[in-house]
């Protein structure tokens, strides 16, 4: 199925057949992951036809949820608008399935990933949704927004043991926060709390407080939380708190 074959199909026709189609298991035959990428390349150009329904792909093999989501990511940051309401919703979906479970089907058996992958592709679309130079989610999904990275600021990951074999590795130790799903959920709440800044100062005519964290209470509570080393054990999380925290006072 190539990208004019796909692109002519009505939406539900093009989840129903991701339904139904199923690798060959050949290992140079056609992949769960070479119709992602067509998928992808689609959304990218046509995100006001796929957003909407986007709660269509729940269920779905997680290989073309994230082709979705990576699609809109794309589109976001080549500032094609796209209503964001349904894709949230299906970001709020993902995050309620077990992080580790096997449900990933290609052609490369035995692939654990489940829909960690997923959860970074959310994390990435948020973040180009919320940055100023694209802006797009509307301020009223503000608490649509926040559920979901707040959720994400729970992942496993780093743990301790994580941490335990890159520092006996004697690699980069702030990296590992940084690629995992809660470190990056973390920097994705410091672009939340710039957006949310933004559409304050703008509401009040630029009269807004800038210097605390009262205009986003939600912020304020997850951080106080997050400071506790009982909460938050990892002493890479807690770097990268200190070198990225200071940016929103």
């Amino acid at each position: 199925m190539n990208r004019n074959d796909l692109g002519v199909m009505h939406v539900d026709d093009i989840v129903a057949y991701l339904e139904s189609w199923s690798p060959s298991g050949q290992f140079d035959g056609p992949s769960a992951e070479g119709l992602a990428g067509v998928l992808r390349s689609l959304v990218a150009t046509e995100p006001e036809r796929f957003a909407p329904s986007a709660t269509k792909f729940q269920g779905k093999n997680p290989v073309y949820i994230e082709a979705l989501l990576d699609g809109l990511r794309d589109a976001a940051e080549k500032k094609r608008p796209f209503p964001w309401n349904n894709p949230i919703a299906l970001c709020k979906w993902v995050i309620g399935r077990p992080r580790d479970e096997p449900v990933r089907a290609s052609r490369h058996f035995g692939d654990p990933q489940g829909w960690r992958h997923a959860r970074g592709s959310i994390l990435y679309l948020i973040e180009r949704g919320l940055e100023p130079n694209t802006d797009q989610i509307p301020f009223n999904l503000r608490k649509e927004v926040w559920d979901v990275l707040a959720s994400l600021m729970e992942d496993p990951e780093p743990s301790l043991e994580s941490e335990a074999r890159v520092a006996s590795e004697n690699e980069d130790e702030v990296r590992p926060a940084i690629n995992s799903i809660r470190g990056h959920a973390f920097l994705a709440v410091i672009e939340y709390g710039f957006w949310i800044r933004r559409h304050t100062d703008s509401d009040s005519g630029g009269a807004a407080q800038t210097s605390d964290l009262t205009v986003m209470p939600e912020v304020r509570e997850l951080l106080e939380m997050r400071m506790n080393p009982e909460v938050e054990p990892s002493l890479r999380m807690r770097e990268l708190f200190g070198v990225h925290l200071y940016n929103l006072f």
